[in-house]
């Protein structure tokens, strides 16, 4: 049974999406129903680093990048209920990068830093997979769900980078998950298994197994060398879905 650690108020009325640092639970970002971006620090208790405003709806999503100091972040990185993308630079507490222009059209849902740190991804429930370019402050690829012969529900709900930086996974309202090759810009492989929300995504550190968490609460462990299923946890009606892994 989980313990309660630590209660604090982040943004209000509610928060909508919170991320720690990749290599340590010492960042925290949230993103709320307040337009604005809160930065965490964990020393005891929890102390606001940041209260960082811009955006001019809900903040759906939040990233922290990654960095050689397990316990620093140089950027933030936000999406809101419009689909804008905001950075921040953490140390001046200033915004630095606003996407606007090939940006999403509905709601961002999903946010990840590239492990390098010089690219992240987007999902958004308008069916696109965006991965933007830090240096040049551009979008480099659009992954577009319903091309040919995919159907259902287009709406992407998660995406990952993997660890090495090569592949990104997303999935989608319908179950629907999808490899995407970083460097080619194209579909690598699709999984139809699952038959409800997918809600969270992960990759093991270093192995080449995808885990799939969705909303009836189903864990699928996929070998993306074959890209065999490996093993499955069985539904829970009525008790919640997955709502986060890693």
């Amino acid at each position: 049974m989980a313990t309660k650690m630590q209660e604090f108020m982040a943004n209000s009325p509610d928060v909508l999406c919170a991320r720690f640092t990749s290599k340590t639970p010492s960042l925290l970002a949230t993103g709320g129903s307040d337009n604005k971006v809160g930065v965490w620090r964990s020393s005891g208790a929890y102390a606001c680093l940041a209260s960082l405003s811009g955006p001019t709806s809900p903040v759906t999503a939040v990233a922290l990048s990654p960095s050689q100091n397990a316990s620093e972040a140089e950027n933030v990185v936000g999406g809101d209920e419009s689909g804008v993308l905001r950075v921040w630079n953490l140390a001046r507490q200033q915004e630095t990068r606003k996407y606007t222009t090939s940006c999403h059209k509905s709601a961002v849902t999903y946010l990840d830093y590239h492990p390098f740190g010089e690219f992240f991804v987007s999902s958004s429930f308008d069916g696109n997979v965006k991965v933007w370019d830090l240096r040049k402050k551009a979008c480099l690829q659009t992954y577009k769900y319903q091309e040919g012969k995919d159907a259902g529900r287009p709406e992407v709900s998660h995406v990952r980078f993997s660890p090495d930086g090569r592949m990104v996974a997303s999935g989608n309202e319908d179950g629907t998950v999808i490899l995407w090759d970083l460097l080619a810009g194209k579909k690598l492989h699709r999984i139809r298994w699952h038959n409800s929300k997918v809600t969270s995504i992960d990759f093991h550190p270093q192995e080449f197994i995808l885990a799939v968490g969705c909303a009836d609460g189903v864990v699928s462990y996929w070998n993306i060398d074959d890209w065999s299923l490996l093993s499955q946890t069985p539904a829970k009606a009525g008790k919640g879905g997955v709502r986060a892994m890693g």
